[in-house]
């Protein structure tokens, strides 16, 4: 049966109508005659605002419009390209990527009346190239990846696991994660790690692996299900990153935090923990816990004569000394201070102790008046007397009048009867009346504490301004200054009775509102911005206070401005009892805008782990590793460019404290610190004279 013209017409126009492609045709000039269903839902225009318009003219984004029109005239033309790609903008500004197929109708002279152009809506194959492209590219993260099916069958890694595991990919494809099994975990840590997967469809924690060498390593471990939309589990997904590094440097600092690092004996703070263990054991078995003080008189003259890496190793020379001397078992050791050591020992047996005693002191002067340099030939060895002086005092568990003694109270006792024997000059000093006297004489300071407390008249707080690298003043530590009777009492007098009595709290609020009118007194006198930080120490009792949020935001209310000009400065100290405590109380302050500082950084309780938990903004170098740090080959340099690099790494800044001399300064500045406090700078100064001194500086 033949068909019409008619018939022919009727059948094109109804494939136009229904089919998926968009068809469009357009004149010669460009201009569109023809624009079916199928353009019209994937742009949004009606044919009838799109006839006898120029497609190119809002239809092709602008930046493509010339490109278009260049080459619609080259179809005009009689050329024909098999395909072209460009993009669609639609009616709400989306766009859209289209391939089109273009034909022409010629007329009987074979020039183009009409061109007839069929596209394809790819954005979505575009996509798809897109999110695989992407998806490839994430598998090469600086993480080690695993994917494994539904039964936890390993159906691809990355570069990174293999550089981690040491097992390629065709290697791991088919085996389990079980290949990587170190041992080290037992069955539960692993139901544990599955409950947690099923429960919330992810478990993350440390966990050892086993490398192909048989290496045992530490990594963080993220393992997360993924689900189909029935919600059936499809695969796991694992994610981790090798954490040696990270656990080596822990130890590091754990180690500075706990143990002197010229003798490698623990230092005060821990030494303190263990002999409150000590005294605990002795209070149970009724035993005596003897603590013997050794002060080296003359370390601090051989420092200057022969220099901290001489003194040093006659230090690690006399510990040794102690060492061998003393052969009882059941003793503790530590460096206490710069030039102190304190050694504690058990002992049941009651008899005999003041011939004990002295036996034990006699090794101890022995050791610290011939010590050598150790790297010297014996033969040759030159000997140096420590000129040791020797505080004792004895806990007796049988004794009720020793019931209530502290660990602390043990070791102050032993110190001031070190430094009794010196002005007396003697070597040996058993703790005496005299010794009690002076706990007298402190707890009369107590109460004369309690008493200043009362109006807080005898405060007054000073200003220590801290220095960029250009000496040009940035803001400062405040520091409270107690006046009584006539004469300054240090802080470090006075602080740890307001620690122990719980006046520190009434002294911190003083402390607060103090700081904030000073601040307002430099917003007054356009001094603010010049003057950008004030540094407040917070005592741990005043950080985990139950109502401290609360006053600080009433003085926020006073003083809104304050929050952006007041830093809050930590110990690490204060992380001790209750780490977890810390950290939201940390979250809260920050969350009111407050910078937050870790004061006396490395010689705490440091820990990386607590770092990466901790929000902070500021790092204090202790004066610690200050002293010694333009010395290149000391440890305190060595140590004070690793936590110098700490703070790089964390995106922190750093302040260096106790800065006394121009050859600690410039070695710093070398290193990359750029904030410094100490007396070489400026000592702490009445705020009256800190802002003469701002003026001053203001100056042309």
């Amino acid at each position: 049966m033949n068909m019409s013209k008619q018939d022919d017409c009727l059948l094109l126009e109804k494939v136009i109508e229904t089919v998926d492609n968009v068809i469009i045709v357009m004149d010669r000039d460009g201009l569109i005659r023809r624009f079916n269903p199928a353009a019209e839902s994937l742009t949004g225009y009606k044919a009838e605002d799109i006839i006898d318009h120029a497609h190119w003219s809002f239809l092709v984004p602008e930046e493509q419009r010339q490109e278009v029109e260049k080459t619609f005239k080259s179809l005009t033309a009689g050329h024909f390209p098999n395909s072209m790609v460009n993009e669609w903008l639609t009616q709400d500004g989306q766009h859209v990527t289209v391939q089109w197929h273009n034909t022409a109708i010629t007329d009987a002279h074979n020039q183009v009346q009409y061109v007839i152009a069929t596209g394809t809506d790819i954005s979505s194959q575009i996509q798809a190239h897109a999110d695989l492209a992407i998806s490839a590219k994430a598998l090469e993260t600086g993480e080690g990846l695993v994917i494994t099916d539904k039964n936890g069958v390993i159906i691809r890694t990355n570069k990174v696991f293999t550089q981690v595991t040491g097992y390629s990919e065709e290697e791991a494809i088919g085996k389990t994660p079980s290949l990587l099994s170190s041992g080290k975990h037992d069955a539960k840590f692993y139901e544990a790690m599955w409950q947690g997967i099923a429960e919330r469809g992810y478990w993350s924690g440390e966990i050892w692996n086993k490398r192909k060498n048989g290496e045992i390593y530490p990594e963080y471990l993220k393992v997360s299900a993924v689900y189909n939309d029935q919600h059936e589990v499809t695969h796991y997904v694992a994610s981790f990153a090798d954490i040696s590094n990270l656990k080596n440097a822990e130890k590091k600092l754990q180690f500075f935090a706990n143990y002197d690092l010229v003798t490698g004996l623990p230092n005060r703070s821990y030494f303190l923990k263990l002999l409150r263990t000590s005294l605990q054991q002795a209070r149970t078995h009724h035993d005596q816990l003897i603590v013997l003080h050794v002060r080296l008189n003359r370390l601090s003259k051989l420092n200057t004569q022969l220099g901290f890496e001489v003194t040093d190793k006659l230090l690690a020379r006399f510990v040794h000394k102690m060492d061998d001397a003393i052969t009882i078992q059941d003793y503790l050791i530590g460096r206490t201070s710069g030039s102190d050591f304190t050694l504690a020992i058990r002992r049941h047996d009651t008899e005999g102790l003041i011939d004990f005693c002295n036996d034990i002191a006699t090794l101890l002067l022995n050791a610290g008046e011939h010590a050598q340099i150790e790297d010297l030939e014996e033969s040759n060895a030159i000997l140096h007397n420590l000129d040791p002086r020797i505080g004792i005092c004895v806990f007796d568990g049988q004794l009720p009048t020793d019931e209530n003694v502290q660990a602390e109270t043990l070791l102050e006792r032993g110190l001031l009867s070190s430094f009794e024997a010196i002005d007396q000059g003697r070597q040996i000093l058993f703790y005496s009346s005299e010794s009690q006297q002076i706990a007298d004489n402190s707890y009369k300071l107590e109460q004369a504490l309690t008493h200043a407390t009362q109006s807080m008249a005898e405060f007054e707080l000073f200003h220590q301004p801290q220095y960029d690298q250009h000496h040009h003043i940035t803001g400062g530590e405040l520091l409270i200054r107690w006046k009584h009777n006539g004469s300054y009492i240090p802080p470090n007098v006075f602080i740890p009775f307001a620690e122990k009595s719980g006046l520190i709290l009434k002294i911190g609020r003083w402390v607060l509102e103090t700081a904030a009118q000073h601040y307002e007194q430099l917003k007054a006198q356009g001094l603010h911005r010049h003057y950008a930080q004030l540094g407040v120490n917070l005592s741990a009792k005043q950080l985990l206070a139950e109502n401290f949020v609360d006053e600080l935001e009433a003085l926020l209310a006073r003083h809104p401005d304050l929050v952006h000009h007041l830093t809050l400065e930590i110990t690490e100290t204060a992380f001790i009892d209750d780490i977890e405590a810390v950290k939201t109380r940390i979250s809260h302050l920050r969350a009111l805008g407050f910078r937050i500082s870790i004061d006396d950084f490395g010689t705490g309780y440091a820990s990386l782990s607590y770092l990466t938990e901790l929000e902070f903004d500021e790092i204090k170098i202790d004066k610690t590793f200050i002293d010694m740090v333009h010395i290149v080959d000391h440890k305190s340099h060595k140590i004070a460019k690793a936590i110098i690099g700490i703070v790089k790494a964390l995106n922190v800044s750093a302040i260096a404290e106790g800065v006394e001399t121009q050859e600690q300064f410039d070695t710093l500045v070398g290193l990359h610190c750029k904030h410094f406090q100490g007396y070489y700078l400026s000592r702490p100064i009445p705020f009256a004279e800190l802002l003469a001194k701002l003026h001053q500086t203001q100056q042309p």
